[in-house]
C-alpha cells in the first residue's frame, strides 16, 4: 500500500518556508493514473499513449487549456 501527495501541504505555522512557484505550476498539471503496480509495461504505455492523445484532441478543441 501506498501514499500519493496530490496536493500542496501547508508549512507549519510560523515556518519560513515557501514553496516555490515551480511546485504549485507543477501541482497543478499533474495527471494521476491509478495503475495496478503489477501491470505489464505494454499495458501501461497504450494507457500513457492514449492519455496523450485525448490531452492533445482537448487542447485542438480548447486551446486555452
Amino acid at each position: 500500500m501506498g501514499v500519493i501527495q496530490l496536493d500542496i501541504v501547508e508549512s507549519p505555522i510560523r515556518s519560513s518556508y515557501q514553496y516555490p512557484n515551480s511546485t504549485l505550476a507543477y501541482l497543478k498539471n499533474i495527471l494521476y493514473l491509478p495503475i495496478y503496480q503489477n501491470a505489464d509495461l505494454k499495458s501501461t504505455q497504450i494507457i500513457c499513449y492514449e492519455v496523450v492523445d485525448v490531452l492533445e484532441m482537448l487542447k485542438s478543441q480548447y486551446p486555452k487549456l
